[in-house]
């Protein structure tokens, strides 16, 4: 996991990236970097270690639009030279992911050529820089086409005043200013900046100048995504006295559950009427979505009797088992699913991949006449 962070406005590019980044470090901090745009030529500056390994190169960076990563090193060690950005030709990117077929395209399309870092990232470089026409926006859609595996990439070109991104399975959000625009991996990294932000849909792809932002869907045409309020603040990424985030997630979980049940408060009533008169509850889940339908399963022992099965899905979604585990319900005692039974199912959001493993099970209830209602 990396954090990435943009810019393109009034102001100057370099600081304001540098404190994006200090408050995505949590995404990753073994190395990290900026490069800006002025006058049609890109500078740079990477560096191993924490993000104020980049605090006195910043006097010196003019340029008001830019980007920046901090990195959780994934191919190739940490260093100087597997930090991002990455450069080819016009372009240098940023980008949060994994390639899984970087390799292929290396060998595909630059043969024995060699490359300066061991990052898949250097890949999606040479290749913007290869497919480029003059057009970054098909650039960036004909690159992504080829990609398999996650990716936000964020790239300046020296023809182009402002900062494009692109993003599938990796969260990216805009952000909207008084005097210029953003795009980060995480709210926080906002805060103060903007008052409203929105999120891009997987296969979307932005351009973000100062004076807008231009937004365009898989089929490369031009949609609009729902602003918000960016009620994020800076302080809920400080490290608050604790040695590493670790610690200060492990201190915070007490809040963060409470936070959690006043966030889904509204629901209440809306999953008594669903349970009610059933004479059993079936919590569907995977990952950290399941673990939550175990607690659900004690609470519910605890409180009353009756019956409260779950029903076990791996968290990919992408093998046998859990087409198996979701078919394991269909009987038991006797019965199929039916119109006294309850079944949740729960999710985290986002999770296309938990979405599809839970189909299977949904379609059983469907069969079986089982009460359905989203809450």
């Amino acid at each position: 996991m990396c954090g990435i962070v943009g810019y393109a406005g009034g102001r100057k590019a370099a600081e304001i990236i540098y404190e994006g980044l200090l408050r995505l470090e949590y995404r990753g901090y073994d190395s990290a970097g900026i490069a800006v745009l002025k006058d049609g030529k890109i500078s740079a500056v990477k560096r191993q270690g924490r993000v104020c390994a980049l605090g006195g190169y910043i006097k010196d960076m003019d340029g008001k639009l830019g980007i920046g990563h901090t990195r959780w090193a994934t191919h190739g060690s940490p260093s100087d030279i597997n930090a991002h950005p990455h450069s080819a030709g016009k372009f240098t990117i940023v980008h949060n992911g994994i390639i899984e077929n970087y390799s292929q395209l290396k060998a595909e399309y630059f043969g024995g050529e060699k490359f300066t870092s061991e990052t898949d990232s250097e890949v999606v470089v040479r290749l913007l820089d290869k497919f480029y026409d003059g057009d970054i926006t098909r650039a960036l859609f004909k690159v992504a086409s080829l990609l398999n595996g996650s990716y936000a990439v964020a790239a300046v070109c020296t023809d182009f005043d402002g900062v494009a991104v692109i993003k599938n399975k990796s969260p990216v959000i805009i952000g909207y200013g008084n005097d210029g625009n953003f795009i980060a991996s995480d709210a926080p990294a906002l805060a103060g900046f903007c008052g409203e932000i929105s999120f891009l849909k997987d296969g979307d792809c932005a351009l973000v100048t100062r004076g807008g932002v231009s937004i365009f869907d898989a089929a490369m045409q031009g949609v609009v995504r729902e602003r918000v309020k960016n009620s994020a603040t800076s302080a809920s990424l400080d490290l608050n006295g604790c040695p590493h985030y670790m610690l200060k997630e492990i201190r915070e979980v007490p809040a963060s559950v409470v936070n959690t049940c006043n966030a889904y408060s509204s629901a209440e009533e809306k999953l008594k009427s669903v349970v009610s008169g059933c004479d059993r509850v079936i919590i569907v889940g995977c990952g950290t979505a399941y673990n939550s339908g175990l607690v659900a399963k004690i609470r519910t022992h605890t409180r009353r009797s009756g019956n409260c099965g779950r029903v076990p899905l791996q968290q990919t979604g992408n093998n046998p088992d859990d087409r198996s585990h979701s078919r394991k319900p269909k009987r038991r005692n006797g019965r199929y699913f039916g119109s006294r039974q309850a079944c949740l199912f729960a999710r985290r959001e986002g999770r296309r991949r938990d979405k599809r493993a839970l189909f299977p099970a949904y379609a059983l209830c469907a069969r079986g006449r089982a009460r359905r209602c989203r809450a």
